[in-house]
């Protein structure tokens, strides 16, 4: 029963990596915490969201990410969170999945950042 109960535990990561692997270039770079199942089902490069805020702002000009995936079963930093609100100008939500059947809580959300 316990196995049976996580049988769909990774979905959004599946359905957000598959999302991610329709809508972009094969070199685009991923921003998230979700690095296996990301990797897997995007067949992107996922880099890992750095622990330092300033440090992450200043690889985005180096690195030229295409998304920033944040989701609730493989924590970010806790600035990361915030981070898309407080940067609308340089972000835009792409996609967000929920993890109870009325949609009124999100478990992973996918931002694109703007050229």
């Amino acid at each position: 029963e316990m196995i049976r109960s996580k049988l769909h535990s990774f979905d959004e990561g599946k359905d957000a990596g598959e999302y991610i692997k329709e809508t972009s270039e094969k070199n685009a770079i991923v921003y998230a915490q979700a690095l296996p199942v990301l990797t897997y089902y995007s067949e992107r490069k996922v880099i890992s969201i750095p622990s330092n805020q300033s440090e992450f702002e200043k690889n985005i000009s180096v690195i030229k990410p295409r998304y920033l995936m944040l989701t609730l079963y493989e924590r970010s930093p806790d600035w990361a969170y915030k981070w898309p609100i407080l940067n609308q100008n340089m972000t835009t939500l792409e996609k967000t999945y929920y993890y109870n059947n009325d949609r009124t809580q999100a478990s992973t959300q996918i931002f694109s950042f703007r050229p």
